[in-house]
């Protein structure tokens, strides 16, 4: 088999690796959340795999003196490997559910440990992932021994398949991110990538390979007279027979490599979260991106390959190159992406909706490329020739410097993901984290130029020049900024945390918090006004509200309006995000100060991993759907598997409220309907001027008590808190009821599950399309909810004992949801809040004549 054919079957094997590493990470994510820590585990489970395949095929398959049970060569061998890696993936796939269901009681059992808890997570994901990763490492070694034996020259060989099984990589994510998640799901996207493994050892195998005897060692590729590139080996070796000091030297360098590849891949990736968000799309183009550029350094590296001397002096320059862009990379992260020119060509097409899904990855890619292909092209000459280095002047058997190298730089890999993601950016934040990994470059670099004795003093001065030059620009950006953000803002609190940015700040006489730079809350009037409403809402329906859980601290509002509420005996709060705890510090004056409730218990946890493990029961459940027009991972909490979880957790007669925006695409809307529909008997739903929806679902049906819901409003405390939203009285919340799901609506639309996440891909693409609809989404959705409301009969939902007729209540209803379609495609938000507030205000006089019976105060 010829190297070119072989290169394809390589090419396919990089494609299913990284295939396998983002579907098993969302797999497994079902046992273990979606926390930092747990999504850690998983990632470094599957490179601690690979060191010991690497490790391992060095160790015992490419050692002569080893006697193995079959006598195969390198290649049968690794088309053995690839056969048994698709076994044992479909032997996992098929066999998840029993390994859920134990692993799930085992997990309740430790939940009250969260050392024990972690530890048997870390052990649970090695022993299930060891089997398959370890096979893929020791896939390349295997390769690059028998094609060396087979054709020489090993710079050719590792240059060639280190960069096409990288470039395999990189389309593997693009497939995953952008076809078979979406179109397959994850179970038959897995299945899939194992057939595919399947297909490359079976046609392998079929081909009956063979090794010619042409009188090369299988201990020793290379012999005193062989020539590689023209080099001889003595004037390669140069200063004689290397030393224990520079085989230590080169290993030690291998393993910083790794430690400063992945360190900045998560340093950029982060960065960049300001700018493409939690689109998956934009991870998926980031990481093609980042591939893509180590698979063009890889094909680079062979051009690279001359006497020791040049090639250290080589492998210098590149290290150093790679310290200085990082140092440009701060510059681009914390200033150029915020320029108006930035802002006006590239961020304005990915932020607004007149843009097609299309030209935004395209913007997703560009923006990718400015801050990861220059440097991963550098990189990725560095692993193939630092290899070169090590063949040629410390072990000349190629398996066995690829076996050693590739577990050296894996180790170094996984070391440098748990350093930056729980040390260096908790602690230093992103951009002193960078400067420490550019300063692990910069020392290498000065190593080898001192090792290779060239042009030592001039090389270092023009490093020294240019970092002077660049470290001004890396000083002028001190914050990370989201699109609605601005340089003026008073920054109150700002924390690079271990997954996200948490900031504060005032601006005008609001204060806001943001994570990534997305608004999640605010004292102004729009966000208010919902983290008010999921607080209070419920109370007005439900009369024995006692425990309750919030999902998602934010600023602290919703859960301190809860406790307002004089029947509630306990409110559990779930947060995910750490910095999130100090951050709502800053808004004490308005949380009711919640870390002074002794009713209240904040908890730092992923909310599946909560409810999976533990048994607290609630009689309401508050979770704020968070769904944004690039925050696609938060339709994680808009799947059937977390609905169902929430109803295990609430009391029969018990109450679940989702906030979602009126903007949403009204595809995504109906399919969010459907879906908590199918967990939930009942799901009614509530619209508050201008883009707040509540959805209320429960198992048993509710009926209003209008008698009950006016005497709420004598609670002095609890009418202040909603009179500024122009909410007075029963009929003011009786008024924002508009049907409940399944009665009129008719059931349309798609179950979102986390085995086909199809909101996640959907919503970016539906929400594009917003310009070629007459006033939006909100015009959309309003007429959606209009025609239904029109067939209902609000009676139906009233306690028979109230004896009030509503016919008037939805006609002047009906009236101002007319309006306001009219005012979205034609009006403008004042216009419409007047009228709104004119609406609200109204419907109180009627019940302040008296047509409505209203208790004493």
């Amino acid at each position: 088999m010829s190297t070119r054919s072989f290169g394809v079957l390589f090419f396919l094997s990089g494609a299913c690796g990284l295939m396998y590493q983002i579907l098993w990470v969302r797999l497994f994510s079902i046992l273990l959340g979606n926390t930092y820590l747990a999504i850690s585990i998983i990632v470094s489970a599957f490179m601690f795999g690979l060191f010991v395949g690497s490790w391992a095929s060095g160790k015992f398959l490419l050692k002569p003196q080893i006697k193995l049970p079959v006598k195969f060569n390198e290649l049968q061998w690794y088309a053995t490997l690839e056969i048994l890696i698709g076994i044992y993936a479909l032997i996992l796939l098929f066999g998840f559910g029993i390994i859920e269901s134990g692993v799930g009681w085992l997990f309740s059992v430790l939940h009250t440990s969260t050392v024990l808890l972690s530890l048997m997570k870390i052990l649970t994901i090695l022993i299930l992932l060891l089997p398959p990763t370890a096979a893929m490492g020791a896939t390349l070694p295997l390769v690059i021994q028998f094609f060396t034996r087979r054709y020489g020259r090993f710079e050719s060989q590792i240059s060639f398949f280190y960069a096409i099984n990288t470039l395999g990589g990189a389309i593997g994510i693009l497939l995953a991110g952008f076809l078979l998640i979406e179109l397959l799901g994850i179970r038959s996207s897995i299945m899939l990538t194992a057939f595919l493994n399947l297909l490359i050892g079976g046609v392998i195998l079929l081909k009956r390979i063979s090794v010619p005897d042409n009188g090369v060692s299988t201990s020793a590729t290379v012999i005193s007279t062989e020539t590689v590139s023209g080099i001889s080996q003595a004037e390669k070796r140069g200063d004689g027979n290397p030393s224990q000091l520079t085989r230590g030297v080169y290993l030690a360098t291998m393993l910083l490599s790794g430690v400063a590849a992945l360190s900045y891949e998560m340093l950029w990736t982060r960065g960049l979260k300001f700018i493409i968000l939690n689109s998956t799309y934009g991870f998926a183009a980031m990481l093609f991106i980042f591939l893509s550029g180590l698979a063009i350094g890889g094909f680079l590296a062979k051009k690279l390959v001359s006497s020791r001397r040049v090639m250290e002096y080589r492998y210098a320059l590149f290290h150093l190159l790679s310290g200085i862009y990082a140092l440009l990379t701060i510059y681009l992260l914390y200033v150029f992406l915020y320029t108006p020119f930035y802002q006006k060509y590239v961020a304005s097409v990915i932020f607004e909706s007149e843009y097609s899904w299309l030209l935004t990855v395209l913007m997703f890619l560009l923006t990718s490329v400015i801050i990861f292909l220059p440097p991963t092209i550098i990189m990725g000459v560095l692993f193939p020739l630092l290899n070169d280095l090590y063949y040629q002047f410390v072990n000349p058997r190629p398996g066995g410097t690829v076996s050693i190298m590739y577990a050296v730089n894996t180790v170094g890999a996984i070391t440098g993901a748990l350093m930056t993601g729980f040390l260096l950016i908790p602690e230093l934040g992103i951009k002193s984290s960078i400067y420490v990994i550019a300063g692990i470059n910069f020392l290498l670099g000065i190593i080898f130029l001192m090792r290779s004795r060239k042009h030592l003093i001039p090389t270092l001065l023009a490093t020294v020049m240019i970092g002077l030059l660049l470290f001004p620009l890396t000083m002028k950006g001190k914050y990370l900024y989201g699109r609605h953000e601005k340089k003026k803002d008073k920054v109150l609190f700002y924390k690079e945390g271990l997954m996200s940015t948490v900031k504060v700040y005032d601006r005008n006489q609001n204060r806001y918090m943001s994570i990534d730079g997305v608004r999640i809350a605010s004292t102004g009037m729009g966000l208010l006004q919902k983290q008010k409403l999921l607080a209070h809402l419920p109370f007005f329906l439900g009369k024995k509200i006692q425990n309750v859980l919030t999902v998602g601290l934010a600023s602290g509002i919703t859960t301190g309006s809860v406790a307002l509420h004089p029947g509630v005996e306990k409110i559990d709060c779930v947060e995910l995000i750490k910095p999130v705890f100090d951050a709502a510090k800053w808004f004490r004056q308005y949380n009711g100060d919640i870390w002074q409730n002794e009713k209240i218990h904040l908890m730092y946890d992923d909310i599946f991993s909560y409810l999976r493990y533990r048994a607290s029961q609630y009689d309401l459940i508050i979770s704020d759907g968070k769904i944004g027009s690039l925050n696609n991972t938060n339709t994680v909490l808009l799947s059937k598997e977390y609905y169902q979880l929430c109803r295990a957790h609430l009391n029969p007669s018990g109450m679940f409220i989702q906030w979602i925006p009126l903007t949403t695409p009204h595809t995504i809307l109906k399919s969010l309907l459907l879906t908590m529909n199918h967990q939930f008997n009942h799901v009614y739903i509530f619209y508050f001027y201008p883009s707040d929806i509540l959805m209320i679902a429960t198992e048993n049906p509710l009926r209003f008590d209008v008698e009950y819901i006016q005497e709420k409003f004598t609670n002095k405390m609890l009418a202040q808190e909603l009179r500024p939203f122009h909410l007075y009285g029963a009929t003011s919340i009786l008024s924002a009821f508009i049907g409940e799901y399944g009665e009129f609506f008719g059931k349309v639309g798609m179950v979102n599950t986390l085995e086909h996440p199809r909101l996640e891909f959907l919503y970016m693409r539906e929400w594009k399309k917003s310009r070629l609809i007459e006033g939006g989404y909100r015009a959309q959705n309003m007429e959606y909810f209009q025609v239904n409301y029109e067939r209902l009969d609000m009676s139906r939902y009233l306690n028979p004992a109230s004896g009030m007729d509503v016919s008037w209540l939805q006609t002047a209803s009906n009236d101002f949801f007319k309006f306001v379609i009219v005012n979205f495609k034609r009006g403008n938000y004042f216009i419409g809040l007047k009228r709104y507030q004119e609406f609200k205000f109204s419907l109180y006089s009627v019940e302040k004549s008296g047509l409505i019976p209203i208790p004493e105060n």
